[in-house]
């Protein structure tokens, strides 16, 4: 049984709503994850320490600059997502890939949450001596 384009439209919007809000939350997730490292730090080696500064490691900023791409990737992914849905309602068609970005804001979500590991690893690996 075949379905109408009405029908083929209604389900991608639902679909790409499913996808939008994944991405919201790796969003989110990841803008929280960019302060973590300050209050790991203040937690673990104490807030004196936290305050007077310390060098930021490769770890960390690895770990930054990731979660930043996951953001920015994030927010690329959700706009491509309307356009398609306003090419789709207004019965256009598109040369729109939502892949690319969904595909870099789940890589570079998963490096920055290992380079924190890393980060947290190696930082409490000085506490313990």
């Amino acid at each position: 049984m075949a379905i109408s384009k009405e029908e083929y439209v209604k389900c991608n919007i639902e679909i790409m709503k499913a996808y939008c809000d994944t991405a919201k939350s790796y969003v989110q997730i990841a803008s929280a994850a960019i302060a973590a490292p300050f209050v790991f730090t203040q937690v673990i080696l104490g807030r004196s320490v936290a305050e007077a500064g310390m060098k930021v490691p490769w770890s960390l900023a690895v770990a930054w600059l990731c979660f930043l791409t996951t953001v920015g990737s994030g927010l690329v992914y959700q706009w491509l997502a309307i356009r398609l849905a306003a090419c789709w309602l207004d019965g256009e068609e598109t040369k729109f890939s939502r892949s690319i970005p969904y595909a870099v804001m789940v890589a570079s979500f998963f490096g920055g949450a290992c380079s924190f590991v890393v980060f947290a690893w190696n930082l409490l690996g000085k506490r313990m001596l």
